[in-house]
């Protein structure tokens, strides 16, 4: 875990591990002492691709937890905080969430298009407590990331 200037605090967090999720939250509320978080940023990715009929369906499997389940885990454990701080959660999503359907991309559009609905409905549930849940296409994550930690974005890109 390392903060910079602009009070970031980066995190490394096995998202399709609850007890990884549950750990960085509580080390993360412990050191915020009842302060609460302003944001939480899912950018967890992984990406299958392949014939479908050729995907193992434990690749499939892999596929909806990293980029569906693991931002689910993420948002339950991290709503109190958010909630504490007035904070918002970032989900990023991807091009094959929004653009017609790829060949071979079937499990990493699927998955990334369930984040998407899953992030539209979520933010109708949360709004009741002031928290505000946003969307972003990975491009877009990019070049927001490099401006809030003061880099280049050719150096995000990497």
């Amino acid at each position: 875990m390392k903060t910079d200037a602009t009070a970031v605090l980066v995190t490394g967090v096995d998202v399709t591990e609850a007890a990884s999720v549950s750990a960085a939250a509580k080390q993360i509320s412990d050191r915020q002492r009842g302060r609460g978080l302003q944001a939480t940023v899912n950018n967890a990715e992984g990406i299958v691709q392949g014939p479908l009929e050729l995907v193992p369906e434990s690749e499939l499997h892999r596929q909806f937890d990293v980029n569906l389940h693991g931002p689910v885990r993420v948002m339950r454990a991290f709503l109190p905080l958010l909630r504490l701080g007035s904070g918002r959660i970032v989900n990023v999503t991807a091009a094959t969430a929004r653009i017609a359907v790829l060949p071979f991309a079937a499990p990493v559009s699927a998955s990334k298009v369930a984040l998407a609905r899953l992030s539209n409905a979520a933010r109708l549930e949360l709004r009741q407590w002031g928290a505000v849940l946003a969307r972003l296409p990975q491009g877009v994550r990019d070049r927001l990331l490099a401006r809030t930690l003061g880099l280049s974005t050719s150096v995000a890109a990497r």
